[in-house]
């Protein structure tokens, strides 16, 4: 079982060097461990199990995306409110409506659980955060690449219904709720203690279902 100590970080950075070159380029990866976790997500064969680290990494990012956005002086970003994108769904619902089919799937989950309205991403150029404070916007993207990963899943197709397979999205749900999980971190013990909280998560869920 892998702890969420440095040796689990060590072996998402391992991942990163000997395997890098199997990622295909993507502006929203920036550091060697969001290239680790992709794909440590990835080599994961389990479909089912790929989603519930993606809904837990989003769970747990969720509570600092929303502390960040109150704290952040933007109009934009809420997760609890979709309508500051401009969109139909917010990232919460989709979160909630995700997490009640997860447990049960005989749950009602309908292609408007994806937002397919927005034209930029936060990862392009005009809207990347440069601060790690303005992180949180990557929860809206978190919760959309988990959003599309169930709807494929849930209608048992393995292509994209967007740009992106089912596995990964939820590898990239994964480190865009990892980015957003770091955006309250003010120095480097924070931001350590942050980074082993949301490993703690995601490594729980994973032993869990080994468990199993």
């Amino acid at each position: 079982m892998a702890t969420a100590d440095k040796s689990f970080e060590q072996e998402l950075l391992h991942l990163s060097e000997s395997s890098i070159d199997k990622l295909e380029a993507w502006p929203g990866r920036d550091t060697k461990l969001e290239a680790g976790l992709e794909l440590w997500v990835l080599k994961i064969q389990d479909r089912q199990t790929q989603l519930r680290i993606a809904l837990a990494a989003c769970q747990k990012a969720l509570p600092t995306a929303i502390a960040a956005f109150e704290a952040s002086d933007c109009d934009f970003g809420d997760p609890r409110h979709g309508e500051s994108w401009g969109c139909d769904i917010s990232a919460i619902e989709q979160l909630e409506r995700v997490s009640a089919w997860i447990e049960d799937e005989a749950t009602p989950l309908n292609s408007d659980i994806v937002d397919n309205t927005r034209q930029l991403n936060v990862w392009d150029n005009d809207l990347k955060p440069t601060l790690s404070r303005d992180y949180y916007l990557y929860f809206i993207e978190a919760t959309n690449l988990l959003a599309m990963a169930a709807l494929q899943h849930h209608n048992e197709n393995d292509e994209p219904c967007g740009t992106w397979s089912t596995k990964l999205a939820c590898a990239r749900a994964t480190v865009c709720a990892f980015k957003s999980s770091l955006s309250c971190s003010s120095s480097t013990d924070e931001e350590s203690l942050a980074i082993s909280s949301f490993f703690e998560c995601i490594l729980r869920i994973y032993d869990n279902v080994l468990t199993c």
